[in-house]
């Protein structure tokens, strides 16, 4: 798959209404955050509704140090409140 593919960038897609809720985590010392972070406002922009939380002072596996590191545990909670909030709307 090729970089230049909205696949393997969705930052390249030109038309991103319509798409579902949308977390989206950036680790502040992550080279990725920007284009992370750029993706959150073009779907904002195209009234996508989400939620971008930017975690300061780590790196982009953070997540996956959650049983270190604080903000990787919390980074988890938020992602499951999302998904329990994502799941009521389905069943309600």
């Amino acid at each position: 798959m090729q970089r230049s593919d909205s696949w393997a960038s969705p930052l390249l897609e030109q038309d991103l209404s319509g798409l579902p809720r949308t977390l989206l985590i950036s680790a502040e010392l992550d080279v990725l955050r920007d284009e992370g972070e750029a993706f959150a406002a073009r779907l904002a922009a195209a009234k996508t509704p989400v939620r971008a939380v930017r975690y300061g002072g780590v790196e982009h596996a953070f997540v996956s140090m959650a049983g270190a590191l604080a903000a990787g545990r919390h980074a988890l909670e938020v992602a499951a409140e999302e998904l329990q909030q994502s799941f009521s709307q389905v069943t309600d």
